[in-house]
């Protein structure tokens, strides 16, 4: 996860407030134990836009998919809890979403 300096604080927060989300996601295993974890996705129809979300924050994995209209979608998923929570205290100030994860 990349240290962002103010500037790209608040244009990652303004992308988070409007673009993106911040849930619990559950996975089941096959053994049929159930684990929660926080995940952050960025979705847009603009892969360029996703590009320099990665390069940005400098973590998680891209994702396409067809919507149910058929156009081309792709979503920056950050998964992992370290990246999730690094992010996210960045953010405090510049993203309400941020704000009520750390709160």
């Amino acid at each position: 996860m990349r240290i962002l300096n103010d500037v790209e604080r608040a244009w990652v927060g303004a992308a988070l407030d409007t673009d993106g989300s911040v849930y619990l996601q559950r996975h089941k295993y096959r053994s049929g134990i159930q684990r929660m974890y926080w995940r952050i996705d960025f979705s847009s129809t603009e892969v360029e836009l996703i590009s320099a979300f990665l390069r940005l924050v400098g973590a998680g994995k891209v994702h396409g998919w067809r919507s149910g209209s058929g156009g081309q979608m792709w979503s920056l998923r950050i998964n992992r809890q370290d990246d999730v929570k690094a992010l996210l205290e960045q953010l405090i100030g510049f993203s309400v979403k941020a704000y009520e994860y750390c709160n």
